[in-house]
């Protein structure tokens, strides 16, 4: 009962006068729920769009393996819906695992590929974070704890430096103008196709009403 409660929790159905018959995938943050993301998927359901929330225990693997399931629960999403394009909304973490999902998918998956549309990133560590570099620097133990946090740092060295970099699908990347744990510079990435800033933290801007307006725009539009 309680899991299929979650499962309920987890998939907002589009408004039906505003039916745009596309998806939106939402993936959290580090040490983070995938509730967390329910506002966002609220506002974008009123909006048309069919959301699912993708809820996953962030500390437990690492970038590699967290891409994987990411991957499979994209196949999933697209198998059970196939009218529907995809479109993805992530948080920090969550855009680093998308990545890692989107160079196993342009690796050798066309039929998945083909059905995603747009990306939005909120504040992705694309460049690495000096925070996590400096937390592993003094506190080394906490990577056996926090799985992706070393892959999360800004050395050169680090896992998300080597990352796939999506080149074939529009992304757009908002970043955090009081964010203290990722910088802008390190939320760019090459290939993007546009980028903003807004008023906000780096953990609270999945709460923002600009960042939603944003979203929204990008889905819609290609650009903020």
């Amino acid at each position: 009962m309680i899991k299929t409660l979650l499962g309920k929790l987890h998939v907002i159905a589009a408004l039906p006068e505003k039916n745009r018959y596309e998806a939106v995938i939402l993936i959290h943050g580090l040490l983070l729920r995938g509730l967390y993301m329910r506002r966002i998927g609220v506002f974008l359901a009123r909006n048309g769009y069919t959301v699912f929330i993708y809820d996953y225990f962030t500390s437990r693997k690492k970038i590699a393996g967290h891409g994987a399931d990411f991957e499979r629960y994209l196949e999933n999403i697209a198998s059970e819906n196939p009218s529907l394009k995809i479109n993805i909304v992530t948080h920090s973490l969550g855009g680093i695992i998308t990545r890692e999902a989107l160079g196993r998918i342009d690796a050798g998956n066309s039929f998945l590929k083909d059905r995603i549309k747009r990306i939005v990133m909120l504040v992705p560590p694309n460049r690495g974070s000096d925070l996590a570099k400096a937390i592993i620097r003094h506190f080394p133990f906490l990577g056996k704890f926090i799985k992706p946090l070393p892959e999360l740092s800004s050395s050169p060295d680090a896992y998300v430096m080597k990352t796939y970099i999506p080149s074939d699908y529009e992304t757009g990347i908002i970043a955090a103008s009081r964010d203290t744990k990722v910088s802008e510079k390190s939320t760019h990435l090459e290939s993007e196709k546009d980028h903003t800033m807004i008023i906000s933290g780096h953990s609270l801007i999945i709460f923002s009403r600009q960042a939603q307006k944003a979203i929204l725009n990008f889905l819609e539009n290609g650009s903020f």
